[in-house]
């Protein structure tokens, strides 16, 4: 990939874990053999959920050791993607937005920082043909924004964008967020995802953070 922060894995997403216990829970998923921190910033608009904002992506960069991706689900992502840039390693924006989707990338670029663009489950993979050449990322939502609810038919997706990336020879991660568990997790990698969100899967495994992370990952070599 062409930033080192890249990498293949299970990404636990901080939305799952329970608020009051957030420190926590960046200590154990830094503690855990997961690939990176995963912030989800939602504005009660795109997503229709609140999450957090700059204040706790800042503080949270602070305290991982382990490469922080945002992903913004939020309406306008045009007025805080250079405050967002500026704090993680990777930032994600939504191909759905009411924005130029290549604008931004190149304003993250431009922050030093890798650029991500997001498919809602209705969005086809052609609505970024054209960007591909500049994407280090590209995130398939496999559940609808702000919600759990997986969908199989997501998949086709995954396996689209791996195909293009080994006949173009591209450089991009494709990544799989929204209700991955330990049933759906070796059909997805098997895919063609690199990378795996999750939230639930991993902070509720009644053996704890690294447990959660360790089981996805044994699903994943199964396929």
């Amino acid at each position: 990939m062409s930033f080192s922060v890249l990498r293949r894995g299970v990404a636990p997403a901080l939305l799952g874990a329970p608020p009051l216990e957030f420190g926590a829970a960046i200590s154990d998923i830094c503690a855990s053999s997961a690939c990176a921190l995963h912030l989800d910033i939602m504005d009660g608009v795109y997503a229709g959920k609140i999450s957090f904002g700059s204040d706790l992506a800042r503080a949270a960069k602070t305290a991982s050791t382990l490469p922080v991706q945002i992903h913004l689900q939020i309406h306008d992502p045009a007025a805080t993607v250079g405050v967002y840039a500026g704090i993680g390693d990777l930032v994600i924006v939504h191909q759905e937005i009411d924005a130029d989707p290549a604008a931004l990338v190149t304003a993250i670029h431009d922050a030093g920082c890798a650029a991500g663009i997001a498919l809602a489950p209705d969005t086809g993979v052609e609505a970024v043909y054209q960007l591909l050449p500049i994407l280090d990322a590209i995130l398939v939502m496999t559940s609808p924004p702000g919600t759990s609810d997986y969908q199989e038919r997501t998949l086709s997706k995954l396996t689209e964008l791996a195909s293009i990336r080994q006949k173009e020879k591209r450089d991009y991660l494709i990544i799989a967020d929204g209700g991955i568990t330990n049933d759906n997790a070796a059909a997805i990698w098997a895919a063609g995802a690199d990378q795996l969100v999750a939230a639930s899967a991993v902070f509720r495994h009644p053996d704890g953070v690294s447990a959660g992370v360790q089981a996805l990952e044994r699903r994943m070599n199964d396929h």
